[in-house]
Formats: structure tokens, sequence, C-alpha cells
């Protein structure tokens, strides 16, 4: 699978860049960051699916629900 999204950092209910990027440079203060701030990866489109086959000149919201079927059955 080639999936599409982005890492996030939530912060009062909205995202924040600035806290994503100091995680990305926190040495050795991660752990505590990454307690403190979680990052989530938000997943909005797949590009390839499980075979591999490249699905990009299929519409978006065909490939949406196929990236849907695909965590059906896997926690959030």
């Amino acid at each position: 699978m080639v999936l599409d999204g982005e890492l996030i950092v939530w912060d009062r209910g909205r995202t924040t860049f600035a806290q994503l990027q100091r995680r990305l440079t926190a040495g050795r203060g991660l752990l505590r960051l990454a307690r403190e701030c979680p990052a989530h990866y938000v997943l909005f489109d797949l590009l390839a699916d499980a075979g591999g086959q490249v699905i990009l000149e299929r519409p978006l919201s065909e490939r949406r629900a196929r990236l849907e079927q695909s965590f059906e059955t896997r926690p959030g």
C-alpha cells in the first residue's frame, strides 16, 4: 500500500506545526515531548492498493472508500 497523509500534533484542539518541529529536533527530550504532545498520522488518500496497483487515476471518492475499507477491522 502507498498511503498519503500528514503527521500532526494537537494543542488545545488545533494542530500545531511548531510543536511538531520541536518533537523532530528534541534530541534527549523526545520521550518527554512524545508524552506531552503525541503525534498522530492522519491518512486521507490511498495511492496504491495492497497489491501494489497504482490507483491515482481513480476518483478521490473511490480511493477514500477503499482506504476506509482497508482499515475497517483495525483499531482507530
